[in-house]
């Protein structure tokens, strides 16, 4: 077909204006479990303790009839703590480009300070989960949540905090002994955080065909608890 030779072709114009969406969309990880569901307290201080107790082991506590009372031994609580650790993001934005006509967000203040307080969150829960000594030097850092665990493992090789030597394959006999020696130090494990690889090695286990499905019909919810020996993961 022929084309007229008067015509302006949308190619050859200045006049059109771009097609630039006003949604911009995160492709980023930004769910932080361990942070979000940890306890929290207060600290008052740069170096924040606690106090742990325990009990005697069950023994047998049958007496005589009119036996004298014969005192227990007392022990003292033992104090534990860790060195809070400053955590910081900066970012600067200048007046034009907080001023100009921008895709997606109307104040280039307000975005970044959303990203950069999910980024904050992001390196608080790395440096949680992660195997960090906690220091007084500068700048002071806090002891990660692995350098507590001293008898609750289960790993291959020489133990140095609580990583292994060498590799191994994770089975559900490591992980029934895991949650073992958390109840037998007094622990009640609710909650499994696993990696995505390990979270598919977890549900691959033959635990989990004992599986109780709730079902929350207001949240349109659903929620799976796998019934383990000494605890249910959910």
């Amino acid at each position: 077909m022929a084309l007229s030779s008067t015509h302006l072709p949308a190619g050859i114009t200045d006049a059109i204006r771009e097609d630039l969406s006003d949604i911009i969309t995160n492709i980023a990880p930004t769910d932080t479990v361990f942070l979000s569901n940890v306890g929290k307290e207060k600290a008052t201080n740069k170096y924040h303790e606690w106090l742990t107790d325990t009990l005697s082991t069950a023994a047998n506590c049958a007496v005589t009839e009119g036996n004298d009372a014969v005192a227990e031994t007392v022990l003292a609580q033992s104090r534990t703590g860790n060195y809070t650790q400053i955590a910081a993001k900066w970012f600067q934005i200048s007046d034009t480009l907080e001023t100009v006509d921008k895709a997606g967000r109307k104040s280039e203040i307000a975005y970044q300070t959303g990203r950069f307080l999910k980024m904050l969150a992001r390196d608080m829960e790395y440096g949680l989960l992660n195997n960090t000594v906690a220091t007084s030097s500068n700048p002071r850092s806090a002891g990660g949540v692995k350098t507590w665990i001293t008898t609750n493992q289960c790993s291959k090789g020489d133990i140095g905090y609580t990583t292994g030597t060498s590799d191994t394959t994770f089975t559900e006999t490591q992980f029934n002994t895991a949650i073992q020696y958390c109840w037998t130090e007094g622990g009640n494990p609710t909650m499994v955080l696993a990696m995505p690889n390990m979270k598919r090695k977890l549900s691959a286990f033959t635990g989990n065909s004992k599986i109780t499905t709730n079902m929350d019909a207001e949240n349109k919810k659903i929620i799976l608890s796998v019934d383990y020996e000494y605890a249910i993961a959910a």
